[in-house]
């Protein structure tokens, strides 16, 4: 049986497979015309932002810094380091994938991890958890034990 590391560990890798593999798709179907070109690179842009969000818990330190400036990009009040947010980001790129690039295997697969995460959300509290930080509503792309990469903010010192 997996550990609940080992299960995150293993989300994780799919998921930045794919987001790779969207990288990729857009970046060739950027170059093929002008409305592929107008659409593509934004794809590009945001595979690039959910592959580096989906890393954050494994990355150094000093590479979580640019991260800090995802907190301000806003997607209906949701940001892309939530749960919600990222299944918002993850919504567009399955459409866009699907039905304007013709992606279907990509999409499909996305969807299906995508899926896979809002069904087992409530029998996998403390992998959701792992994965997502706090529930996946306050925030934070971290684990929920790691202290350097804070749920839903700064953590302030105050000093006595």
């Amino acid at each position: 049986m997996l550990t609940t590391s080992q299960k995150a560990m293993a989300f994780r890798s799919l998921s930045a497979t794919a987001y790779l593999c969207i990288f990729l798709a857009s970046w060739h179907a950027a170059f093929t015309g002008f409305i592929h070109f107008l659409v593509g690179i934004p794809l590009c842009v945001l595979a690039l932002i959910m592959l580096l969000v989906q890393l954050a818990p494994v990355l150094p330190a000093p590479a979580r810094m640019p991260l800090d400036m995802l907190e301000d990009l806003h997607f209906n009040g949701e940001t892309v380091m939530t749960f919600g947010g990222r299944c918002m980001v993850d919504a567009i790129l399955i459409f866009i994938l699907c039905f304007y690039m013709k992606k279907w295997l990509l999409g499909m697969f996305t969807l299906a991890l995508i899926g896979s995460v809002v069904a087992l959300k409530d029998k996998e509290v403390d992998l959701f958890e792992e994965v997502f930080g706090s529930g996946g509503s306050a925030g934070g792309g971290g684990t929920a034990g790691d202290p350097s990469w804070t749920t839903g903010g700064y953590q302030t010192v105050e000093s006595g």
